[in-house]
């Protein structure tokens, strides 16, 4: 499992936490792999790698995770929660920035749990379309939403599916189902009635 934007580690270790058993985690069978570039956000990302987990394979990276580098695609799962913001240096979103690096680390069958704005799910359509199969939607709760400007309200979506070869052309029911989802954030269910992905 790789976390590319970890932040303090919560969300990913609370994920893993509750998709595997403790024995699992124990025995090394699940790797986890968190990488934060901000000083006090990784140290204590580290301090949850010495003192969260009883395991020997969860790895906390201290940088940039443009600089990751893997030597084959190798990931069962690509949890990706970006910073929401466009790129400076090349006017893209950031978001799906990170979804083009980082997609081709997962292994045919892997599956991306990808948390951004809904708005932007369109700017990441087509590398989803092509990339991944099984592909839903669903969202963060209505106060996610809320028009008070004095709410955090960061109206947050999750695109789960699954890596497969990439394609030549995007798969158009995909294209379609983005689409709607980044029109309008009613358009994405709230609850979703099997599991977001399967834990090996």
């Amino acid at each position: 499992v790789l976390d590319p934007c970890s932040g303090k580690g919560d969300a990913v270790i609370g994920m893993v936490r509750e998709w595997w058993t403790e024995q699992k985690r124990e025995n090394g069978s699940v790797r986890l792999y968190g990488c934060e570039m901000e000083e006090t956000r990784f140290k204590a990302l580290k301090e949850n790698e010495t003192h969260g987990l009883r395991w020997g394979r969860f790895n906390a990276l201290h940088g940039d995770a443009f600089s990751l580098t893997w030597s084959k695609a190798n990931l069962s799962i690509l949890y990706a929660n970006p910073p929401f913001d466009t790129d400076p240096s090349s006017a893209r979103r950031l978001e799906e920035k990170f979804l083009r690096r980082l997609t081709p680390m997962l292994y045919s069958g892997g599956a991306l749990v990808f948390v951004l704005p809904y708005y932007a799910i369109k700017y990441s359509a087509e590398t989803i379309a092509k990339n991944y199969t099984n592909v839903h939607v669903v969202r963060f709760p209505d106060e996610d939403f809320s028009a008070d400007p004095k709410a955090k309200a960061y109206k947050r979506a999750i695109v789960v599916g699954e890596k497969h070869s990439t394609l030549d052309e995007a798969d158009p029911e995909i294209l379609a189902l983005l689409a709607n989802a980044a029109e309008d954030w009613r358009n994405i269910p709230a609850t979703w009635d099997r599991p977001l992905v399967k834990a090996a």
